[in-house]
């Protein structure tokens, strides 16, 4: 008796966390500045000629991986730009830039948190975190016209191996959220 009534609150439990973790992840874009994710309503993205990425911030709780974090938020970025079909080109450098410019400035921050803790804890114990913020301008302008304010989190419980690699959350949230930038503020999808 006591078995069956312990799988019992243990499924209803585990659903319940996968339905909480889960709803979460509807991505609403806004015409107001102020939200996590807005698109200007007056600004047609079709009409820029180029993308210009600025990684103005990239930061860890700890000095390590930094250059990790660089390149995997940079070079998943310019992918998602590319493959838009918005732009004829997309630079790393003002140099590389031509024509009317969309200026995506970026700042990433990750916390590694503790692999021991999500593996030995579990239940949110030692999570890892990503920030990622894009505020978006046209080139010799300081209006903003497109913005997103994401963040992402790795905890003990996705079933990874020995609590997971950090590293897999940055690699795995920077797509997920650079393809929400890119299609669903960008595009307007």
């Amino acid at each position: 008796m006591f078995r069956k009534t312990f799988m019992r609150f243990t499924v209803i439990a585990a659903m319940t966390l996968l339905l909480a973790a889960c709803g979460g992840n509807k991505v609403v874009v806004s015409s107001s500045p102020d939200a996590q994710f807005y698109r200007s309503s007056t600004v047609d993205f079709k009409s820029f000629e180029s993308a210009l990425i600025i990684l103005e911030e990239v930061s860890t709780n700890n000095n390590q991986g930094v250059d990790d974090v660089k390149a995997a938020s940079s070079q998943s970025l310019e992918t998602w730009l590319r493959q838009s079909g918005l732009f004829k080109k997309v630079a790393l450098t003002e140099a590389d830039a031509s024509g009317k410019t969309l200026v995506i400035k970026a700042k990433v921050s990750v916390n590694w948190g503790s692999r021991a803790a999500r593996a030995l804890v579990g239940m949110g114990a030692g999570s890892a975190r990503i920030y990622i913020k894009y505020n978006a301008y046209e080139k010799g302008s300081s209006q903003l016209i497109a913005k997103m304010d994401a963040q992402d989190a790795m905890t003990g419980m996705g079933g990874q191996a020995w609590g997971g690699s950090a590293k897999e959350l940055v690699y795995a949230g920077t797509e997920k959220w650079n393809k929400v930038f890119v299609n669903n503020i960008l595009k307007g999808m």
